[in-house]
């Protein structure tokens, strides 16, 4: 085989492998949890071995994070492609928190996030990582697309709109809305403030 035919296939099976491995790492942390999970655990699900997933990753903070930031760029997408559907910048920006509370925890590979003690992680994360907030602002931008005057606050927004999206998420139990009342809370206490230019 040619040099030029194996590069063409090489990416094509690293990002198998890679794809195997973050499938591994979120199938072993649903059920042995962050802190069981080891890299041995997480090569034999993949089906290979440690030094395998030490090709690709320096160790388990880093697939882990790998895996998720994967999962979450999947699921960013999904929310904007459901928030184009609506022109209206106010039901835009509702239907995107809507899906996401509703959905993130439903997540086969995100609902880890909804765990108390990665929300807050998740947080710290957001206001110390730029590709973070980056990600957010632009779902926040197709939902602000029809809304020019507001572009040059889709940060405040942003922020304003996570931390909302995670006091929903670390809400008791005890406090459950139907679609209806979430979206009737959201209308009443949240875009008023949001839209504000």
């Amino acid at each position: 085989m040619s040099k030029a035919n194996t590069a063409s296939i090489e990416p094509t099976r690293a990002s198998q492998v890679r794809r195997r491995i973050h499938t591994a790492v979120i199938k072993c942390v649903e059920r042995w949890g962050i802190e069981k999970t080891s890299l041995s655990d997480i090569a034999k699900e993949a089906g290979c071995t440690r030094q395998t997933v030490y090709n690709y990753f320096p160790g388990k903070a880093e697939v882990l994070a790998s895996a998720l930031d994967e999962a979450g760029q999947e699921f960013k997408d999904r929310v904007e492609d459901h928030a184009r559907q609506f022109d209206d910048p106010a039901e835009s920006l509702l239907e995107a928190m809507v899906f996401t509370i509703r959905m993130l925890p439903r997540e086969p590979y995100l609902h880890v996030l909804t765990e108390p003690t990665f929300l807050v992680t998740f947080l710290r994360e957001y206001f110390d990582s730029r590709l973070s907030r980056e990600r957010i602002q632009a779902t926040i931008r197709v939902c602000l697309r029809n809304a020019p005057e507001l572009l040059p606050h889709v940060a405040e927004i942003s922020e304003v709109s996570s931390r909302f999206i995670v006091s929903m998420l670390m809400s008791s139990p005890g406090v459950k809305r139907s679609e209806k009342q979430l979206r009737d809370f959201i209308r009443r206490r949240i875009l008023p403030g949001l839209l504000q230019p």
